[in-house]
């Protein structure tokens, strides 16, 4: 860290499950995402030097928020590269799904009370009389709903 030109202080500090532990200042004029990210709901899992630069993972709640990070690492000409991506395995993130608060709301309750299952736990007319909404309103919700939730999923469908 000696030779890294955006370093100004680094001092070792207690170790963490035997890894070497550094507290580092930077100097005034080094543009840092760690601010960004926090803003954006995430936080850095751990960050290390590496050849010219610092290799960093981060924890997003969404790709919306990686967007607006390289977005404003791109205002600031900023350079970075994305190396990996993962999805966290049974993460109920619905940031990526771009639902309105109404169609969250009807969806959550369909699937509390089994609409979705065989049989169904509630009707689409008792589904909307517990929301206070017509029928119309719930059906037109939950289809624009479902839609929306696979438009931005993974799934790849292969539609004829």
């Amino acid at each position: 860290m000696d030779a890294d030109h955006t370093v100004e202080v680094a001092e070792r500090v207690p170790s963490y499950e035997s890894q070497p532990v550094y507290r580092v200042e930077f100097s005034p004029e080094t543009i840092l995402l760690g601010s960004v990210v926090a803003q954006e709901n995430g936080f850095a899992l751990n960050a290390y030097r590496h050849s010219s630069g610092w290799v960093e993972r981060w924890q997003l709640p969404s790709r919306d928020s990686l967007q607006r990070i390289w977005n404003f690492a791109e205002e600031e000409s900023f350079v970075f590269e994305i190396c990996e991506l993962h999805r966290i395995a049974g993460c109920k993130s619905y940031s990526g799904s771009r639902l309105t608060e109404k169609q969250l709301e009807l969806l959550e309750a369909a699937y509390a009370n089994g609409y979705f299952e065989k049989p169904r736990g509630i009707t689409l007319e008792q589904l909307s009389e517990q929301l206070g909404i017509s029928t119309s309103a719930a059906s037109g919700r939950l289809r624009r709903g479902v839609k929306q939730l696979i438009e931005s999923s993974d799934i790849e469908l292969a539609l004829e």
